[in-house]
């Protein structure tokens, strides 16, 4: 019993509350929210994601609204031999809302040129029986197709290719593997500045036939037509590729909103001559290039003052001036 004397009782076993004592963990429950979760139970702002919706909109960007009223409908040739790249850059280029025309060789690709008439022309080097430099020599040999953009494709990393490609007038030379987004962000330029040198010449050629009225600038005593214009609606390389592709002998007066003015004098095409301020030649030239604030005047017929401060291909001019335009938005 427990209460006879000498009994030893055991000692009594340790409570909870007892210092020292370190109970065991318990046991994870089985509805512990790390195992299953409870939307319900969860705060509104913790709420599990919804499923993803089928309309959700691809990785590719559509094209902006300003972009797809510039080029939607527009037409590129595509001359490519591989039925995989060919399929792939079609995709690309109707992203962008433009048509596109597929041929696999040089002769089809003359004939579609014919046709078709295309706002811009891709073709690989290498094609069967006509190859890409020969077909741009033709496309450049003739008026009514010598400003189509054109650019040439190749997979041989050659740096004789792509001079001799700009050598004989192409717009670009590319090499593949293609940077798609590269190639269609300048395929898309080389079209609208095509576009607005199109319009340019259709303006020129309508106010041709209209009746001379006198220009409001002295020229020598003699009455030229004049065409007057903003430069935000047709900026100087589209002045330039106007005048150049009908062969006219003008000048052109240029009015910026700096409250500066410029001339720059066509004799059958050809740029002779540019001045801004105090600069002449190519460098009052490219100067005046990129301006596209302030308003413009062509005297159709005169010749200025007879001096020659140019002597490069009008040509090259452009391209010169389009690469530092190109680079001058590439920096900002």
């Amino acid at each position: 019993p427990a209460t006879q004397p000498g009994f030893i009782p055991p000692p009594p076993s340790r409570p909870a509350t007892q210092p020292g004592f370190i109970p065991p963990p318990p046991s994870r429950p089985a509805t512990q929210p790390s195992v299953v979760v409870q939307p319900d139970l969860l705060p509104s702002n913790a709420v599990m994601p919804p499923d993803i919706p089928t309309t959700m909109p691809t990785v590719m960007p559509l094209p902006s609204a300003g972009e797809s009223d510039s080029l939607s409908g527009l037409l590129v040739l595509l001359c490519e031999p591989d039925p995989i790249l060919s399929a792939a850059m079609v995709a690309r280029l109707k992203a962008e809302e433009l048509r596109v025309v597929v041929v696999t060789d040089g002769t089809q690709a003359r004939q579609a040129v014919e046709r078709e008439r295309p706002s811009a022309i891709v073709s690989e080097v290498a094609l069967p029986k006509v190859d890409g430099f020969n077909l741009l020599l033709g496309v450049r040999a003739r008026d009514a197709t010598r400003e189509i953009p054109f650019f040439l494709m190749s997979s041989r990393m050659d740096t004789q290719q792509s001079a001799k490609a700009l050598e004989l007038g192409a717009d670009d030379f590319v090499h593949k593997p293609l940077n798609m987004d590269f190639l269609v962000g300048k395929l898309k330029r080389a079209i609208q500045r095509f576009e607005s040198a199109e319009r340019a010449r259709r303006e020129v050629e309508e106010s041709r036939r209209q009746p001379a009225v006198p220009a409001t600038v002295a020229s020598v005593g003699t009455e030229h037509t004049g065409v007057v214009g903003s430069l935000q609606q047709m900026g100087v390389p589209e002045i330039v590729q106007s005048l150049e592709l009908g062969r006219k002998t003008a000048v052109v007066t240029l009015s910026f909103a700096t409250g500066e003015s410029g001339t720059v004098t066509f004799v059958e095409g050809e740029v002779v001559h540019a001045v801004l301020g105090q600069l002449t030649g190519v460098d009052a030239f490219y100067e005046m290039a990129p301006r596209n604030q302030g308003s413009f005047r062509i005297r159709y017929g005169a010749h200025g003052d007879g001096t020659r401060s140019i002597t490069v291909s009008t040509t090259f001019l452009l391209l010169e001036a389009m690469r530092r335009i190109d680079e001058a938005g590439g920096a900002s």
